[in-house]
This record gives C-alpha cells, structure tokens and sequence, in this order.
C-alpha cells in the first residue's frame, strides 16, 4: 500500500510503500497503479515551479524502480532536464507529453521508451 503525504510550504512529497520511504520535490499530481508498480507525476500550485524530471515509478516494494530522466535519456541527448505535465495510460504504456510537445510512450515495467512522437 502506498501513503503520500505533501508539505506544502516546503512543496515537497513524501512517498511511502511498505518500510520505504522517500521524499521528492512537488506536489502530487497524478498516480497510476500498476500490478508491479506505481507511476507519479508531481506537479506545483506554480508552473513556473514545476519540477524538473517530475515522474517516478516505485515498485510495491518501496524500491524506486526508474525517473522519466533515466528513462528517456537517450531520447533527449544533452537535454536531460524536462518537465512532464501530463501521462496518460495506454494499452501499451503510459503516455508521457513534455512541456516542449513531444509525447513518449514509455513501458512502464521496463523502464523504457517504446516511441516518441511530436505533437506540437
């Protein structure tokens, strides 16, 4: 089971699944539940404060399994830092729109990006 709880002066989340916790910049946005895992997208009351790399998956373990940055590293090149500000599921992953209007469509269990696509 998961338990989240957000300091809103700090604006940070603690995230915790069985014995395992960690704490990570802004405010939940979005959670998906999957078999194995779950995915968050953190946000902030203020676009402009939006953090960078804002999607996690953590296992029902409480171990982090992957970050959006590790995930689509190849895909982005020296532009490593980006803001997500929507996901989607899909039958085939979780849909992952960047702030720059490209979409990726990410295997969640894997950890890794099956495709991307413009969309701007």
């Amino acid at each position: 089971m998961i338990s989240i709880n957000t300091d809103m002066k700090k604006m940070t989340t603690t995230i915790s699944v069985e014995q395992q916790s960690m704490e990570v910049p802004g405010i939940l946005q979005q959670l998906l539940e999957y078999p194995n895992c779950y995915v968050i997208l953190l946000g902030d009351k203020e676009v402009s404060n939006c953090p960078d790399n804002n999607i996690y998956a953590i296992g029902k373990d409480g171990a982090l399994l992957w970050n959006i940055k590790d995930v689509l590293e190849q895909q982005l090149g020296n532009r490593k830092d980006m803001w997500y500000p929507q996901m989607d599921v899909t039958a085939e992953g979780v849909s992952v729109l960047s702030f720059s209007g490209v979409r990726y469509l990410v295997d969640v269990e894997q950890g890794t990006c099956i495709r991307k696509q413009v969309v701007r």
